[in-house]
């Protein structure tokens, strides 16, 4: 079983800051987000959506927010490819699947002025629903989001991969 941790107030607060004014993706970086959601798929082998969901791509061009994200999130074998801020409003949800694309996922919590919004990994649920808690896991396990009732869920979603590809 998963338990989150928390990351320091100052350092959550730093992460706070620099995603206020770091650099959204261009274009060009949205088609290729775009490619890589289209392959995250629910455990029917369909394309997952989540209603009405806002989220915010950042460019991996912000030095110091890519560099900060992969020393507390990541290791010497991944490294951060891509990362976003996905909002969940009331009635948005996501149905169990996998990051097909990517090694690990990290979630970091952004906000805690929500109810429902349950996280759920290998069909356990996980206490993540406090700002600045946070879980690192296999990208290949099951995880789903129940539907929001009340407030916005805010996360902060960082996909990693390995750096050495597997054969």
């Amino acid at each position: 079983m998963i338990t989150p941790n928390s990351v320091d107030k100052n350092i959550f607060n730093l992460i706070l800051s620099l995603l206020e004014s770091a650099e959204k993706r261009n274009n060009d970086e949205l088609k290729y987000m775009n490619e890589i959601h289209n392959r995250v798929v629910d455990t029917n082998n369909n394309i997952i959506r989540i209603h009405n969901n806002k989220s915010v791509h950042y460019s991996n061009r912000n030095t110091v927010l890519y560099n900060k994200l992969q020393e507390l999130f990541g290791n010497s074998d991944l490294m951060l490819d891509c990362f976003y801020k996905l909002k969940y409003n009331i009635g948005d949800y996501s149905h169990p699947h996998t990051d097909s694309y990517s090694d690990q996922t990290s979630l970091l919590m952004l906000s805690d002025n929500f109810t429902g919004g349950d996280f759920t990994l290998d069909s356990k649920q996980v206490n993540l629903n406090k700002k600045s808690m946070f879980v690192n896991f296999d990208s290949t396990k099951k995880h789903s989001v129940s539907e929001v009732l009340t407030g916005h869920r805010v996360v902060l979603v960082m996909l990693f991969q390995n750096k050495i590809k597997k054969a």
